[in-house]
Order: structure tokens, then sequence, then C-alpha cells
């Protein structure tokens, strides 16, 4: 499933089924051998489609906290066109777009 990302598509399928029984697979693995599970370095790219990113990220983190795992969004510091940023690394303030995704990925 390749979505939201440099060769993906613009839009998220919405496939939470799909996305619910991957992590659920993760963490029955896991909790067999009593580890942590953390998703690390996962996002959403910029291509004017910030719905769709909020969709994502809301589904992707609601999902995980059903199964105890924990989320690290990637910010790779670039806000703009195919970029990832939450915060201006120059201002330390949140972008536009990461004011709406933060308040998304902590479910507020």
């Amino acid at each position: 499933m390749i979505l939201l990302n440099e060769n993906g598509t613009v839009e998220w399928d919405e496939d939470i089924d799909y996305m619910e029984t991957q992590l659920q697979k993760i963490s029955t693995f896991a909790s067999g051998l009593n580890m942590p599970v953390i998703i690390g370095e996962y996002g959403a790219m910029d291509k004017d489609n910030g719905l769709d990113r909020e969709t994502y990220l809301n589904a992707l983190n609601r999902t995980a906290e059903l199964y105890n795992i924990v989320t690290a969004y990637w910010d790779n510091g670039y806000d703009g066109p195919n970029g990832f940023a939450l915060f201006d690394r120059t201002t330390n303030t949140q972008t536009e777009a990461g004011e709406a995704l933060i308040t998304v990925i902590l479910g507020q």
C-alpha cells in the first residue's frame, strides 16, 4: 500500500479495516514476546491534500491507541510541496499544516 508519499497517491483510500488488521497482527506478535511496539517515521506527504492527511493520521493514531502502539511522526523539516514538517525549525513554531496535524495526532 503506497499512498500519501512521493510515489503514491494524493488521497488516502480510507481502508481502516486493513490498517486495523495489520496493527492487530503486530500487536499480537509483540505481546507474545512481551515487547512494546513503536511505529516510527510515519507520515503523510503534503500534496495540497490537508484533509486526506488529517484523516489518515487520525485513523492511524486512533487505531494504534487501541493496540497500545506508540507512534512517532516523521518531520523532515520541509514545509511545502512534498514536505512533512510540523515545525519550522528556524522560528521554532508550528507550521500552518502542523497546527492541524498535531491536533489530529494527539486526538484533540
